[in-house]
């Protein structure tokens, strides 16, 4: 036996034993990498999904809008002839724009006006209200102090401002009732007629409660035409 043989003799059992060591580290370690691999492939999937999602809830929403306006505005032109097209959409996007900041349908606010003004924002009735949701003077007077707006009758010729009133009113009547009905029925004829819808009465005016199903027959006319 040479000295060749004598130290592999020596050395082999040694480096088996390295190995032996080694081998579950280097698969550890490996392991380890791939879990850590798999946590980055599975957060930047999570985070693609919501950026996804993200997306398609903006796309939903602007289509949703679009269908809106456009269709709001189809209608406001074919109820009043004499309304021209930019006025119509403006008008339209109006009400979306309003109803979404205090959260109230604008297909609601539409199927009010049709009834309040067929859409003509300089309308005056015999009782004195004004503009696109016939705000009367002594109601915008206090909704101008609720929005912290200073008050001044021609401000009720403003769309914008009579809009903005109508949706805070409106706003502030669901907080009340929660019912559509009674809702409408007090804005029409006050707090009395919506208390005698409310409690089934016949002393009701007429006039309100006409006013009530002809404006929730045509808003669920419309949502359906709308298909929302």
């Amino acid at each position: 036996m040479n000295k060749f043989d004598n130290i592999s003799r020596f050395v082999m059992p040694v480096i088996f034993v390295i190995i032996l060591f080694a081998i579950p580290i280097f698969f550890n370690k490996t392991h380890s990498d791939i879990n850590n691999l798999n946590i980055q492939i599975s957060s930047n999937y999570e985070i693609y999904l919501e950026k996804l999602q993200s997306i398609s809830a903006s796309v939903d929403y602007q289509s949703k809008k679009k269908i809106i306006v456009l269709k709001s505005r189809d209608f406001i032109m074919k109820s009043n002839p004499k309304i021209l097209i930019d006025n119509a959409y403006k008008i339209a996007e109006l009400n979306y724009e309003l109803c979404e900041r205090y959260n109230q349908d604008p297909i609601l606010i539409l199927a009010l006006q049709y009834y309040e003004s067929r859409f003509d924002s300089l309308a005056i009735s015999s009782a004195g209200a004004v503009g696109l949701c016939q705000i009367w003077p002594s109601t915008g007077r206090l909704l101008a102090n609720g929005l912290g707006i200073q008050y001044h009758e021609t401000i009720l010729k403003n769309s914008r401002i009579n809009v903005l009133m109508c949706v805070y009113y409106l706003n502030n009547l669901f907080s009340i009732y929660n019912d559509v009905r009674f809702v409408l029925a007090e804005y029409n004829g006050g707090p009395r007629n919506a208390y005698f819808l409310r409690i089934g009465s016949n002393d009701i005016s007429s006039e309100t409660k006409q006013y009530v199903n002809a404006v929730i027959l045509l808003y669920n006319k419309l949502k359906d035409e709308f298909n929302t």
